[in-house]
């Protein structure tokens, strides 16, 4: 069994090293690295042919796509892939050694067609780890999407498979006609991850085996209230849709898909103008608090004091994050006056 690794890359010149280092040792010796570098106008290039001797890495450049075009992107990268199964590395993450080795025993079950691992996501000098491991039989259940379907019962709201360290086999994801978007919507894991659930069992490993580094400028966090309006009714859509033995396994009504989102939404206005604040972008901060009060029925008094606070520091053109910090000491005050 071969595994393709496909690595998107973009001035990753500080990281992409430690990426490609992470995968010559591993401890499974059947791969290739593939990688697509989109346009980049840093050092990366250089630093990937230095490691071109080894013929497991194959290297392509090409003029910058863009964000928008990431379907297209994976999709080369899918073109590209010898293997049997493709695992997603991008340029500025990395992985443990025993990653392809762990991977490789999940899908020695022929039903599983995509097999995930918890990632450790480091950010600002914080790192913690995602998904958090199941409790009992029925979690790990929809975690392993058995039977096929069950997985919705979550995925419908929230993309619990995170993109880095996951493994797909190849002939799954041209049976969904590979890497899959959605107009206007810059992913293509979460679109992905939605159908091909449809078409096989997945395996969830209860380890952190891949690096998420995760940066302020990266289009989820700078676009997040967009993002979540198209996706819900793409969601919506999705449950409404399925075929009728898979929608068994689905225990979610569509009336209570759309109140799910119609309180995320919400917080994610309240969250997404605290975003906005901290890059001094008061106008869209503002916008962002003023529409979260609209929706007030469905969230709790404390989101709207927070939405209220923000728009008065839009207004001053002040961040939250001194509010953040005195709080935090208040609370911490608190607890030393208390013991």
């Amino acid at each position: 069994m071969k595994f393709s690794i496909l690595s998107l890359t973009y001035n990753h010149a500080p990281f992409i090293a430690q990426c490609i280092e992470s995968v010559l040792k591993q401890t499974y010796p059947n791969w290739e690295l593939v990688i697509l570098d989109d346009g980049s106008n840093d050092q990366t290039g250089e630093v990937v042919k230095q490691y071109l001797s080894d013929k497991r890495i194959r290297y392509y450049y090409q003029e910058n796509q863009g964000s928008i075009n990431l379907a297209f992107n994976y999709n080369k990268l899918l073109s590209l892939a010898t293997g049997e199964i493709i695992t997603i590395l991008e340029g500025d993450d990395y992985c443990t050694p025993e990653l392809l080795a762990v991977h490789y025993e999940s899908f020695q079950d022929p039903e599983v067609v995509l097999s995930f691992c918890q990632v450790r996501v480091e950010e600002k000098g914080y790192t913690w780890t995602s998904p958090k491991i199941p409790t009992n039989t029925e979690e790990f259940a929809v975690l392993n999407n058995n039977p096929p379907g069950k997985a919705y019962n979550l995925l419908l709201k929230q993309c619990f498979i995170p993109a880095q360290g996951t493994s797909v086999r190849i002939q799954a994801m041209h049976k969904i006609g590979g890497f899959l978007s959605v107009p206007r919507l810059q992913t293509v894991d979460y679109p992905t991850w939605l159908k091909i659930a449809t078409i096989g069992s997945f395996h969830f490993i209860p380890k952190p085996l891949t690096t998420w580094r995760r940066h302020a400028s990266q289009l989820t966090r700078q676009q997040i209230v967009p993002l979540t309006k198209i996706m819900i009714p793409v969601l919506l859509n999705t449950l409404n849709s399925l075929p009728i033995q898979i929608a068994s396994n689905v225990n979610i009504l569509p009336s209570e898909l759309r109140r799910y989102w119609e309180k995320m939404l919400t917080i994610i206005l309240i969250r997404g103008g605290r975003y906005k604040l901290m890059v001094r972008d008061w106008k869209t901060a503002r916008q962002y608090y003023r529409e979260s009060c609209k929706k007030w029925p469905a969230i709790l008094p404390i989101w709207r004091i927070k939405a209220l606070c923000g728009i008065l520091m839009s207004c001053f053109h002040r961040d939250m994050e001194w509010l953040t910090f005195w709080g935090s000491a208040f609370s911490r005050n608190k607890s030393k006056f208390t013991q």
